[in-house]
């Protein structure tokens, strides 16, 4: 214990004779220093390094109760530039340093500096900043070696022009020298910036630091004024807080991170405002040797609402600047709302909100790049990324409004492109979609592609916009009531003035009422593709009213007169439903008068269908069907027409049509046949026939036949009638022909070749045979003339069988003749050949008809020598005997008779009222009848009595 005391007193001696030794040292130390020549060096050094001239008042030195310099009201100029005065200038040099003739400084005080920066004029385009950032910090870069600096109650003055920017205030500042660097402490406010601080340590050696910076209470608002010459653009009053991390690597090399948050912020361009509301920000930046980079970690905006992330970034080559914002959970309405209200006249803001027109951005990116501030506002350098969902989009050029719209966008040289995109317009539903959308100029780009879950009925009104083909908007116009769903993709390109639509729908299903029809349309199924060019069709089912076509498949190509090809793999027409209106359309050309109404179904396996769209009447048609249940009614037939059932084939080019049927079941009336043929021109009303039958034909389908071929009443034959192996031709207002065979139900078997023209009757070959007669028949009869052949024999039996209405009772005829009757001038006829015939009954114009028991002639020219002929006309018996001959004076007669009770006056007044009534024409020259009978009254001048 008392060693311990012993030991303490002695350190405590020590100790003060040691303080007593520098007291000493300090009162005699100015004698032993020369100190004018250091303060002139002093002067000399601070002069040179700051460019300028440095003046003081006074320098007092004092040494107690440390070494110490005063310099007494300091004056700074620097031409141009700067101009301030330090009240005091307080300086420590190092003792040490002193006695060997160095300054070496451990300490300087500026106390109370005044300085005032002139910043040279804007050059237009350009802002500026301080050269360096306060002639306050010269001390900190001036060559002396000072360990430990401080600043007092400094204030700050920057102008331009002669106008006050802004100012610092209570500027107060430690700097001090340790081990490992320089320690700085400084704070100061100013009418920007509430209160600034910044501490911070540095190695001047290694050029390597860290330092933290806090700002608080800035309003930037009059940065903008006093740096930005851009009058349009500025901030209105704003407040906003910082703080800053850095840390410094080399002399070029930089790193730091900071916080703070933006109470207010408000904008302005020209007299429009915008206020921001925004909340906590972060960021980081970074200074390397080629390039400076800040980040804007995370700023929150409350209105307009989003969430952003910026990087600038300050290179050394082009580009010099490059500016990405990042955006997150960004409502897509109040940027617009604000972007209109701020930049509404900037041409790109307002095409790009013209088109974005609400919605939300989950993320968003931003990028542009440029040599200069201007290059940054430029679309063309621009490029935008983000992923919008709940949007909504305006389609220039067809008004089209999306809502709903989801997918990735991007913004790039003007350009604004979009992928995996979905949304909806009023009742269509797109997805899988791509877009391309130039922002610039009328005929900018345009390119839409969407897969569309579609309601039909908005379809026309779309195309309506988009369509530039006068007959297709007519054609649209016409549809009315369209409903139905479809899926398909549409396509929009290729300029923004150009539109052109492609519609690729598969499958739909709609149905609509179209102008040109008079019942509904159906439509199912397939694919419709629809492009500038026209319409593909592939394997669509139609249906139109109670008709339909299935598997069509085409294409309509439009134009100024559209056309098309199409074919289809089925159809059924319901004739009934069709016909109507078919008798009202300009193009058809059958006349009601000769089809009154058609009722039934058409089917068909298969069709092709060419030629212009709206003339149906040049159309190419290829199709091939079958008939059921076909019941036609028309003026032209006896009566109505039913098909039970039937194949047809149609083939139609421009003016000629053909309708080929075959196996076709016919029944009129009672009549029932089968036919195969040829109907051509049936859309002009059916010029021509050819056709092969067989079955069974009644009365009346002989006299309907008959009259076509213009058969006299006393020809038609007896029904019903089995026809076998026939062929009918017939061509309108030319000549029908009739070639074939049959069998009379109860009557012989016939054969028939005829042909029947204008006024001309032929029947070429009529054969007649059964189990007793066989007989050949030939009639030509025209207008003026009646050639007849008869080969052959025919029984009595046979000839009862075989017409309707006979001119004369069949009994039994026979012979090989030929006779030429001429109407206008019969004693020119004349026969040749031999007849036989008894047992016949014959009218041949008289008002009664005449009985033949027996006849047998034969005729060589323009005389019949007649063998013998038994006659009753009128209960009036005769027996002739003689000839006939004709001649230009008649018809003369030389018979010998014989007869029973001849009454003269009676037969008298039968020959001449035959001559004036039905035989009025036909003169009867009679040259002598000889007459035998038992009571013979004489007539004079038609010959004598022989008893």
């Amino acid at each position: 214990m008392k060693k311990h005391k012993k030991i303490f007193l002695w350190v405590v001696g020590v100790l003060g004779f040691l303080l007593f030794l520098f007291t000493i040292f300090l009162l005699v130390l100015p004698s032993f220093i020369n100190i004018e020549p250091i303060r002139e060096r002093i002067l000399a050094n601070l002069s040179k390094e700051v460019g300028g001239k440095v003046t003081y008042q006074k320098v007092d030195i004092s040494f107690l109760p440390l070494p110490r310099m005063v310099v007494h009201n300091v004056g700074l100029s620097i031409p141009g530039k700067t101009q301030g005065t330090i009240r005091a200038v307080v300086v420590y040099p190092k003792i040490g340093a002193l006695l060997k003739g160095r300054v070496e400084l451990s300490g300087l005080v500026l106390a109370s500096p005044r300085f005032r920066i002139d910043l040279p004029e804007r050059t237009p385009g350009e802002g500026h900043a301080p050269e360096k950032a306060s002639p306050l910090l010269v001390p900190f870069s001036l060559d002396l070696p000072v360990e430990d600096l401080a600043l007092e109650q400094g204030k700050l003055e920057i102008f331009q022009e002669g106008q006050r920017l802004f100012g610092l205030q209570n500027i107060e500042a430690q700097l001090e020298s340790q081990d490992k660097g320089i320690s700085l402490d400084l704070s100061c406010a100013s009418n920007v910036v509430e209160r600034f601080s910044l501490k911070g340590r540095f190695d001047p050696e290694t050029f390597k630091g860290r330092g933290q910076i806090d700002l608080v209470r800035i309003k930037p608002h009059l940065l903008t004024q006093a740096f930005l010459q851009d009058k349009g653009f500025r901030l209105g009053q704003s407040l906003a807080n910082l703080k800053l991390n850095m840390v410094v690597n080399g002399p070029q090399a930089m790193t730091g991170k900071f916080q703070g948050s933006i109470p207010s912020l408000i904008l302005i361009q020209g007299e429009r405002q915008l206020s921001v509301e925004a909340g906590e920000i972060t960021g980081s930046f970074q200074k390397a040797k080629e390039k400076t980079t800040v980040s804007l970690n995370n700023l929150s905006l409350d209105q307009p609402q989003a969430t952003l992330a910026a990087t600038l970034v300050l290179g050394k080559v082009t580009p010099l600047m490059v500016l990405k914002v990042e955006g997150k959970e960004v409502d897509v309405h109040s940027i617009r709302k604000a972007a209109l209200e701020f930049l509404g006249d900037d041409e790109t803001v307002q095409e790009i909100f013209e088109i974005v027109r609400g919605g939300h951005l989950p993320s968003i990116t931003f990028e542009t790049r440029g040599d200069t501030g201007d290059d940054l506002g430029d679309l063309q350098n621009m490029v935008i990324k983000g992923r919008i969902e709940q949007g909504k989009i305006r389609v220039p050029g067809v008004d089209m409004d999306l809502v709903e719209v989801t997918g990735d966008t991007v913004i790039s040289q003007g350009i604004l492109k979009g992928e995996n995109l979905a949304a909806r317009d009023g009742k269509t539903l797109g997805r899988e979609g791509k877009l391309e959308l130039g922002l610039e100029g009328d005929d900018a780009p345009f390119h839409l592609d969407i897969l569309v879950d579609t309601d039909l009925a908005m379809l026309p009104p779309l195309l309506k916009k988009v369509v530039d083909n006068r007959a297709l908007i007519k054609e649209l116009g016409l549809i009315k009531g369209l409903s139905g769903k479809a899926t398909g993709r549409l396509v929009l390109g290729d300029r923004m003035n150009a539109m052109i639509p492609r519609v690729d729908v598969s499958p739909f299903n709609l149905s609509a009422k179209y102008g040109r029809l008079p019942f509904g349309i159906t439509v199912k199924g397939g694919r419709l593709v629809y492009d500038q060019t026209g319409i593909r069709l592939d394997k669509v089912k139609v249906d139109i009213g109670k008709s339909s076509v299935s598997g069509l498949s085409g294409r309509v190509n439009l134009g100024k007169t559209p056309n098309m090809d199409i074919t289809y793999k089925g159809s059924r027409v319901n004739l009934g439903e069709l016909f109507p209106w078919l008798r009202t359309q300009e193009w058809w050309h059958v006349k009601p008068r000769d089809l009154k109404s058609i009722e039934g179904i058409l089917s068909s396996s298969g069709a092709h269908i060419k030629g212009p769209l709206l003339s149906p009447e040049k159309w190419q048609v290829t199709v091939n069907g079958k008939m059921q249940d076909i019941v036609l009614d028309s003026e032209s037939i006896p009566g109505p027409m039913k098909v039970s059932e039937g194949n047809f084939r149609v083939v139609q080019r421009a003016a000629d049509q053909k309708l080929t049927v075959e196996a076709v079941h016919i029944g009129i009336l009672d009549s029932s046949f089968q036919v195969s043929g040829v109907l051509s021109d049936y859309l002009e009303g059916l010029n021509r026939v050819e056709m092969s039958m067989q079955g069974t034909v009644d009365k009346a389908v002989v006299r309907y036949l008959g009259s076509r071929f213009q058969v006299p009443p006393h020809l038609h034959l007896k029904t019903p009638i089995s026809l076998s192996r026939s062929q009918l031709a017939w061509e309108r207002g030319k000549q029908a022909s009739f070639q074939g065979g049959g069998m009379i139900q109860g009557g012989p078997q016939f054969s028939l070749d005829l042909v029947a023209k204008p006024g001309e009757l032929v029947i070429k070959d009529l054969r007649i045979h059964d189990e007793e007669s066989q007989a050949e028949f030939g009639l030509d009869q025209k207008e003026d003339m009646i050639e007849v052949r008869l080969k052959g024999h025919l029984k009595r039996k046979t000839l009862n069988g075989l017409f309707v209405e006979q001119p004369f009772h069949w009994g039994e005829i026979k012979g090989d003749i030929k006779a030429q009757v001429f109407l206008n001038d019969p004693m020119k006829s004349r026969a040749d050949g031999t007849l036989e015939g008894d047992d016949l009954i014959i009218r041949l114009g008289l008002k009664q008809p005449m009985r033949i028991d027996n006849i047998s002639l034969n005729a060589q020219g323009q005389h019949i020598d007649v063998q013998s002929a038994g006659l009753l006309y009128q209960d009036h018996q005769l027996l002739l005997e003689g000839g006939l001959d004709f001649s230009e004076a008649g018809l003369k007669i030389d018979l010998d008779a014989r007869t029973g009770d001849l009454d003269w006056e009676k037969l008298s007044a039968i020959i001449k009222a035959e001559q004036a009534g039905e035989g009025a024409g036909r003169l009867l020259y009679i040259q002598a009848i000889y007459v035998e009978t038992p009571a013979c009254r004489h007539l004079p001048g038609f010959g004598r009595c022989a008893h």
